[in-house]
């Protein structure tokens, strides 16, 4: 097979296995006016309930999937309902225009994104501030490895897998990049992959994060 052709096999293969995990019920769950963040070119937008949901932002910075992600919302007849933001999540005069601004979001949605965000601690802390109080964090990510010998593996792959994978790092510890925007509630109720061997270069953490009310 052509290198060209194995890169939408691979993109296939991994699509396959986040639709196989909790991800989808976990996009399913969000309510209210929702920020999804890093959409790529949509595959969650048929997932979203549209019973739940009043309206989705779709804030992507990489203008590469934009054509892919508007096809999607056509596709799915949502041209009403959700709004692509060519930006990033730090560009807060974009946001703004669309209404989007401190305490307005009842629901992120944040499905592999802080893997590749070039400053993930500025990106959380930002969704924090822009969550209502009460408002929800939902996640899905890959996130640095519990056994001490696999992180330095990561390490040390790290950078060929950044490089062939967009921008992709495998050794960033998720939670703690998320713990640092602020309070959170519901901490020990996320989940982790823990049937998996300590040598397991992807684990995943994923669950619902409330910011506190008062």
């Amino acid at each position: 097979m052509a290198p060209a052709d194995s890169i939408p096999q691979l993109y296939a293969g991994i699509l396959r296995y986040e639709f196989s995990t909790a991800a989808p019920s976990l996009a399913a769950s969000a309510e209210g006016t929702v920020l999804e963040l890093g959409p790529g070119m949509g595959n969650y937008i048929p997932i979203f309930d549209q019973t739940k949901v009043n309206h989705i932002y779709g804030v992507e910075i990489n203008g590469s999937f934009i054509p892919e992600l508007e096809a999607k919302v056509e596709e799915c007849k949502l041209s009403d309902k959700y709004t692509i933001i060519h930006s990033g999540i730090e560009d807060t005069d974009v946001l703004e225009k669309h209404g989007i601004k401190a305490g307005s979001i009842d629901t992120v949605v944040s499905l592999q994104v802080f893997c590749s965000a070039a400053q993930p601690e500025a990106v959380a802390k930002e969704l924090y501030r822009l969550l209502k109080p009460g408002g929800k964090l939902i996640f899905w990510e890959h996130s640095r490895s519990r056994d001490p010998a696999t992180r330095v593996a990561q390490n040390i792959w790290n950078f060929p897998w950044r490089f062939f994978m967009g921008g992709c790092n495998m050794n960033r510890d998720i939670l703690q990049i998320i713990k640092s925007a602020g309070l959170w509630e519901g901490i020990e109720s996320l989940e982790e992959d823990k049937n998996l061997p300590p040598w397991a270069m992807m684990p995943r953490i994923w669950g619902t994060l409330v910011k506190p009310s008062n």
